[in-house]
């Protein structure tokens, strides 16, 4: 067979072969297995514990149950599996080292069922082979428990497995229209620090509306003036009254007139404000190897109104700082007190 499998010679295998697969979709999980020319072992069922959250690799590791189940410990067994995370996560209670535990799993349920039929395994002298096979790339002994697995998902709720609630606290994250929930992963975490970060854009775009409304609204408190294009449109809209669109549209149109002031509270923040040439191109900047370190620290130095010494790590190291003599040095003559001349000429050296 000319299939990532076959040219290693997997399906010559003396003994059995699984093929596991899982699937996640709608709030569902779903396992499922398959022997190769064994049809008769094709098997599939339901994972449940969905109300703390789906996952990919739940379904994987109930897969990878129902192989084991199914082959019991008469001959020799090679599990091919697409998903890498599930093969490092059993790697990690195979032979010696780290102590490994399953208070921190977040599938310990599963997975203890898993350590407990490879220990029945190895106890009984039958070597097992666990293999990664990339996934969608026509694979027979891939495709078909792929299809189990979708059949998986739509058992009923009553035959569920492995639906025991843990004592966790679950999050709702709302995305769209669509609301997911969730125990705390790193996921939820980037939902919080993103939510954060949306409330401190909305009172940046607050202070910038506020600004608006003192410099073209009521221009210098002189309301009696006549209204300028911008109220007038303002007006007639009712823009005003949506404090996340009206904040967003005055912004641009503070920065767009230039009047010699800030749209924001500082020329910093109207910066990082403007979409597509800020953040991403500031990140892209700092990120990139090629560019010489002085110059990506001295954007460092400009957009965060600080002069800085790079031996100071600051996070600097994260964007491939390296240390060198004459920076310690300058730190060194500031701290011992040297004439300002001096001092001067070697921090200037290092900027």
């Amino acid at each position: 067979m000319s299939t990532e499998v076959g040219q290693l010679g997997g399906y010559g295998f003396q003994g059995a072969i699984f093929g596991v697969d899982g699937s996640c979709k709608d709030g569902k999980m779903g396992s499922g297995c398959c022997k190769f020319q064994g049809e008769e072992a094709d098997k599939c069922t339901r994972v449940g514990r969905e109300e703390e959250g789906t996952s990919s690799n739940r379904p994987e590791f109930g897969g990878v149950v129902l192989a084991f189940q199914l082959a019991g410990l008469s001959q020799y067994f090679l599990l091919l599996c697409d998903n890498a995370a599930v093969l490092c996560a059993i790697n990690k209670w195979v032979g010696q080292g780290g102590k490994a535990t399953l208070a921190t799993a977040p599938d310990a349920d599963i997975l203890r069922e898993i350590v407990c039929l490879l220990t029945q395994r190895v106890r009984a002298g039958r070597a097992t082979f666990l293999i990664k096979v990339k996934s969608l790339r026509g694979e027979p002994i891939n495709e078909q428990p792929d299809n189990l697995a979708e059949e998986g998902r739509e058992i009923s709720d009553d035959n569920k497995r492995w639906d025991v609630r843990t004592d966790r606290m679950t999050f709702e994250v709302q995305k769209g229209n669509t609301t997911v929930r969730s125990v705390w992963t790193n996921s939820v975490r980037n939902a919080f620090r993103k939510q954060a970060g949306w409330a401190k854009l909305q009172e940046v775009r607050a202070t910038a509306s506020r600004h608006w409304t003192e410099r073209l609204w009521e221009r210098h408190n002189q309301r009696w003036m006549r209204s300028s294009k911008e109220e007038t449109e303002a007006s007639r809209s009712g823009s005003f009254k949506n404090g996340q669109e009206c904040g967003k549209k005055w912004f641009e149109d503070l920065d767009q007139q230039r009047m010699g002031w800030s749209a924001t509270s500082t020329w910093s923040t109207d910066f990082l404000l403007w979409e597509g040439s800020s953040r991403e191109e500031i990140g892209k900047w700092l990120k990139n190897k090629s560019a010489p370190w002085r110059r990506r620290r001295r954007l460092l130095h400009a957009v965060t109104g600080t002069f800085l010494c790079g031996q100071q790590k600051y996070g600097y190291k994260k964007y491939g700082y390296k240390g060198n003599s004459s920076c310690s040095g300058a730190v060194q003559e500031l701290n011992d007190g040297s004439p300002s001349g001096r001092s001067s000429q070697r921090v200037e050296g290092t900027t």
